[in-house]
């Protein structure tokens, strides 16, 4: 890189580098301006020939100046590179091609020939820039400084001018869209539909856009220069020229794929590139979010979906929890404008919903919707047929209850999804978000709660029955997805649900009556003696088969432990003890009572849920690692426990192969 281009022969740089003084003498600088008005005869000459040949001959110039000098150059030697070679002289190509041409031919030759082919020279400077090549060898600039120095600024001066046009071409881009919407809007007609339906969403719903359709399209020259600039993006020097171009025009997915083959490329690539290679390289964008979601998954973030109970917590900030959540905001950030890997994003949520069944991973895709509308990225959340009824869910998070309105607007959304359509799906992943779950159990309580009051059955209640329909269709969410049949709850007005929760209803009567009657002594004249506080079996067999009953049964004995309700827990705790896989299935049921155990105050309520139930859920070993972390087990205990029953398991295999010998010795002795 260092060797002096230009010069007739290596020999005589060979001398100059050999020069104690690093000063040409007065020989060497007469020679060399010999030399040069030498070369300048031979440029004049090689020219004029050129405009004779393209007065007599039709050809293109390009072909009259390849025949000239392949006329100059006839003497020389086989080592003389190919011409395709003369784009390609960097890197392994170029030293593969001189470690075969330094092993066939003279050493100084094959120097001499490939400084003469790949230099600058007059074809691609001018005269005045060769005079200032002998400068600057008088000044002991090398001329691996030199050619640096050009290709810097060459490299700037092109990547302004990509960079102009592609800005001439988004302005002509952007005139030509105004116009077109200028037409289209006075031509359109507005077609009046109910607010906030499914119907409405899926019309506001836009076509999937490739990010690469919205920059301007790469000409022919484009292309051309991507092209021939494409081979070398490996090249430190080089790179920026085709990432510029694929990140600010609209190029061949072709050129995209190539970088998804090669990490290290695409690593090193912006991230608006990166978009674009997920866009159409599937596995790439599932290797880039898959760390991210088990990072979540085993983050801490993940304890704020656990409990059922808010009431011993701060309430719930959904946009500050995002804001603060690293995993969304990274997901956000690599989905950027691009409603596509919007959709892959969904896609793997659910496809993992299905498969594992954890919640969470509804409660994300929540989260990532209602991101984008935080930050007001129209262009995404538009795309999702569930925003409004996503916001809407959002808003009672943050309130902790579901008023009048929001209702309503639940309701309408809910009742507009005709059978089968697959936004029903969506619908159920955003209710199965474990904190809409909360606050729509709460609402349906404090709903059973004014029948109470009311002196009404739970079946003439409108909002009842919208709530325990969106309980159920988030409950059984899962199982929807998997089966893919898509359809709301039926309304059951007078059916199985109803009646369960009338049935739930009467033992908040029976428990409120005793209230009354511990409370105010004068009441017992008028009430009588009541019987002794149990669950029905009629109650207890609802709620073994009514997922939404049992939903709000146990969120009622949370209610009760934050209230010190000692003796309703003493009556539910029976069946809390023989209904133990179907309490399980409701985590965070479990995971409530691990939260509040250490803050209960009354000791005998204390030692109920300690000893009673928590010790019945530690089986389930997920119950059991929580249970670890927050200090309700000592893990040295688990694990002296487990070596006794490993001997208890090993003494016992003992005696069994003990008993099936001496059944052998019989059979031989029979």
């Amino acid at each position: 890189a260092d060797a002096k281009q230009g010069e007739p022969t290596p020999a005589e740089s060979i001398e100059e580098s050999t020069n104690s003084s690093g000063v040409m003498s007065n020989e060497q600088v007469d020679v060399a301006v010999e030399e040069e008005e030498e070369e300048g005869e031979e440029e004049e000459e090689q020219k004029v020939k050129e405009e004779e040949a393209g007065e007599k001959d039709s050809e293109p110039a390009q072909v009259s100046k390849r025949r000239t000098c392949d006329d100059d150059n006839t003497d020389q030697t086989a080592t003389e590179p190919p011409k395709s070679y003369a784009q390609v002289m960097i890197g392994l190509l170029g030293a593969e091609f001189l470690r075969s041409a330094l092993s066939k031919g003279a050493p100084l030759q094959v120097i001499s020939e490939f400084q003469k082919q790949n230099r600058l020279n007059g074809n691609t400077i001018t005269d005045t820039s060769l005079l200032s090549f002998k400068l600057l060898d008088l000044h002991d600039q090398s001329r691996s400084t030199v050619h640096r120095s050009i290709l810097g600024r060459l490299r700037i001066e092109l990547l302004t001018a990509i960079r102009q046009l592609a800005q001439d071409q988004t302005a002509a881009r952007r005139v030509g869209s105004q116009r077109t919407h200028t037409v289209t809007s006075t031509s359109a007609t507005d077609t009046a539909e109910p607010v906030g339906t499914a119907k409405q969403e899926k019309k506001k719903k836009k076509s999937v856009v490739h990010l690469g359709d919205r920059l301007p399209k790469a000409t022919e020259e484009v292309l051309a220069l991507l092209t021939a600039s494409f081979p070398y993006i490996a090249f430190e020097e080089l790179q920026q020229i085709p990432i510029t171009i694929m990140e600010l025009f609209n190029v061949p997915a072709t050129y995209l794929l190539q970088l998804a083959t090669n990490n290290d490329l695409s690593h090193t690539c912006p991230l608006s590139i990166n978009q674009r290679i997920w866009e159409v390289h599937d596995d790439h964008f599932r290797r880039a979010v898959f760390p991210l979601l088990e990072e979540y998954l085993s983050s801490s973030e993940v304890s704020a979906f656990s409990p059922l109970w808010h009431e011993t917590q701060a309430k719930s900030q959904p946009k500050a929890r995002r804001r603060s959540s690293q995993t969304i905001q990274r997901l956000v950030e690599m989905v950027g404008q691009s409603s596509l890997l919007y959709g892959k994003i969904v896609h793997y949520l659910r496809t993992l919903y299905v498969s594992t069944k954890n919640p969470i991973f509804c409660a994300l895709r929540s989260d990532i919707l209602m991101a984008f509308h935080d930050i007001g990225l129209d262009a995404i959340y538009s795309t999702d047929t569930c925003h409004n009824i996503a916001w809407c869910l959002d808003a009672c998070i943050r309130d902790d209850k579901v008023d009048v309105r929001q209702i309503a607007e639940l309701r309408t959304y809910a009742l507009s999804l005709e059978a089968g359509d697959r936004v029903t799906g969506d619908l159920a992943m955003i209710v199965a978000n474990p904190l809409a779950m909360n606050v729509l159990t709460k609402a349906l309580y404090s709903s059973l709660e004014a029948c109470i009051e009311e002196k009404a059955l739970p079946s003439t209640n409108a909002d009842v029955d919208i709530l325990s329909r969106l309980i159920r269709l988030g409950l059984e969410s899962s199982m929807m997805l998997e089966r893919e049949s898509f359809k709301l709850p039926p309304s059951n007005l007078g059916g199985m649900m109803t009646r369960s929760l009338a049935a739930l209803t009467s033992f908040l009567v029976d428990v409120h009556l005793h209230e009354l009657v511990a409370q105010r002594p004068e009441a017992f004249e008028l009430i009588g003696e009541l019987p002794p506080l149990q669950l029905s079996k009629t109650l207890c067999l609802r709620l073994s088969n009514d997922l939404v009953a049992r939903k709000v049964f146990l969120y009622y004995l949370l209610s009760c432990i934050a209230e010190s309700k000692t003796f309703v827990i003493e009556v539910c705790t029976t069946y809390l003890q023989s209904s133990l896989n179907l309490v399980l299935g409701d985590l965070p049921f479990v995971q409530s009572l691990i939260e509040m155990v250490r803050g209960i105050q009354n000791h005998r309520l204390q030692s109920i849920v300690r000893h009673d139930l928590l010790s019945y859920y530690g089986a389930n070993p997920l119950i059991l690692e929580r249970m670890i972390k927050c200090g309700l087990v000592d893990e040295n205990t688990i694990s002296r426990d487990d070596d006794e029953i490993e001997d208890q398991d090993e003494e016992a295999m003992a005696t069994d192969d003990e008993g099936v010998h001496m059944h052998d010795a019989v059979n031989v002795v029979g």
